[in-house]
């Protein structure tokens, strides 16, 4: 690995005049595939870029000219963002190469699921953030037919942007309860046994048990049966209840919840299971959800979309600002951290207390269960500035 790719900052020049075409050509013919686990890809793409082994890689890069202060968002820098993140954590110099050593058993029809979030429709997990990563795959080679767009429920995916696709043309995007949901969240035709939707819809035999609180939920069948490979698509955002929503707390999304009162659907159980898991503020209980085996054996990537974010009060408000960044790891737990941090820097601009490691206690709580590190000395932070 160059010399230049061990530093902690470094400016990466773009061809100017920018064209999608510039960008898109970047990939060359790559190497021998690695074998993947939560946590390993990185020790070995840090054995190539000359890092500690047992740590984990997070790329923060950042262009200012990705995102206006009025949040209008160009793509194209967006996709060379993406592009050099990717390298970046995995020590290498293609996009080719990059992303065989995220999927390096993929096979011909196996399918990769981008989870994004989109709760919050005016600061969502952004389509062009979400199109960078898909069209950097298929650029790599991966066919476009295998990648699936999703989320809970799909009026939250058209309402970010998103087009629902199910056909076989293109890349296929569509929610947890597509066909059984209308475009207003109402059930189509209401059931004699509410559980019916779900067992449509989610898989009964995916369990997630919240030992904290003794509860048991379900996971999409998107996520258990639709979907080989997981990449985590969330958003930089700051939470009442948990100090921060971030690539742990999208994977409530992933779960049965509290979607039935949107349908118009009430369970007897509905309002404790809902107060159980943001109680004590959801600590340990987001650790517990992606503890579950479906998202410790699927998880492959963290694309943290921090082109703008919120930095105090509700998850729901305006977006508070810009950042210029995207954060990507194959840590969910080191990705969380570095975002923390981020919001923590962005509090302290604006004379705000820091959010505690008590009220944002889940990220710790997901290192004790090894789900990754959350220790400094553990995490190599490789920032990068794109330049036109």
């Amino acid at each position: 690995m160059k010399e230049d790719m061990k530093e902690k900052d470094k400016n990466v020049s773009l061809d100017s005049p920018l064209s999608r075409r510039t960008f898109l050509k970047t990939s060359t013919v790559a190497a021998a595939a690695l074998s993947l686990n939560p946590m390993g890809l990185l020790s070995r793409a840090g054995d190539l870029a000359g890092a500690v082994s047992s740590k984990s890689i997070v790329s923060v890069i950042k262009d200012a000219r990705s995102i206006t202060d009025g949040f209008v968002i160009d793509g194209i820098r967006v996709r060379a963002m993406v592009d050099e993140g990717i390298k970046a954590i995995t020590g290498t110099g293609s996009i080719k190469e990059a992303w065989l050593k995220i999927f390096p058993d993929l096979k011909e029809k196996e399918v990769i699921g981008l989870k994004v979030n989109t709760i919050n429709k005016r600061i969502p997990a952004h389509p062009q953030v979400a199109f960078a990563i898909v069209d950097s795959m298929v650029d790599a080679g991966i066919n476009k037919k295998n990648i699936l767009i999703w989320d809970n429920l799909e009026k939250c995916l058209t309402d970010a942007g998103y087009k629902i696709n199910t056909t076989d043309e293109g890349y296929r995007c569509y929610g947890t309860y597509h066909g059984l949901v209308g475009p207003n969240n109402r059930i189509k035709v209401q059931p004699a046994d509410p559980m019916d939707v779900y067992r449509q819809c989610l898989d009964m035999d995916a369990k997630v048990y919240i030992k904290s609180e003794n509860i048991e939920r379900h996971h999409s069948k998107i996520l258990s049966k639709q979907i080989d490979y997981l990449i985590n698509v969330p958003v930089l955002k700051s939470a009442e209840f948990a100090g921060v929503t971030l690539s742990m707390k999208n994977m409530y999304g992933t779960i049965n919840l509290s979607e039935q009162a949107t349908f118009g659907i009430f369970q007897a159980d509905m309002p404790s299971v809902v107060e159980k898991m943001h109680a004590h503020r959801a600590d340990p209980q987001i650790s517990e959800v992606n503890f579950s085996e479906q998202l410790m054996k699927k998880t492959k990537l963290v694309v943290l979309d921090a082109l703008m974010g919120i930095y105090e009060g509700s998850a729901h408000v305006d977006p508070q600002g810009v950042n210029h960044k995207i954060i990507m790891s194959t840590d969910r737990v080191a990705t969380d951290f570095t975002g923390y941090n981020l919001i923590n820097d962005r509090r302290k601009e604006k004379g705000l207390p820091a959010i505690t490691t008590e009220h944002a206690g889940h990220i710790w709580s997901a290192e004790k269960l090894g789900i990754g590190n959350a220790d400094p000395a553990k995490i190599d932070v490789r920032s990068s500035v794109l330049q036109a």
